[in-house]
């Protein structure tokens, strides 16, 4: 699927009522619940092979009070924010 076959996927954690990114390979797939991932407009689970692109999209697409606090309080630096 992607090099190294680590892919993040944006999924709710229902037991901490919040969103995150995971970091998955296929064999870890059986772990999660397939309906909390994240979808785009045609149904389909969003998958990034990195990380910090899955992170941009977290904090750009789901409303603060629900995201996971460690993104919130060590998001990483993105100089998009502060550019005109």
């Amino acid at each position: 699927m992607f090099e190294d076959n680590v892919y993040y996927k944006v999924y709710y954690v229902e037991h901490k009522n919040y969103v995150t990114v995971v970091c998955l390979q296929s064999f870890d797939e059986c772990d999660y619940l397939e309906g909390n991932f994240f979808k785009d407009e045609y149904g389909d689970v969003i998958v990034w092979s990195n990380e910090d692109q899955a992170i941009e999209w977290l904090l750009n697409n789901v409303k603060e009070q629900w995201i996971d606090p460690d993104y919130l309080n060590s998001a990483s630096f993105n100089q998009k924010r502060f550019m005109k």
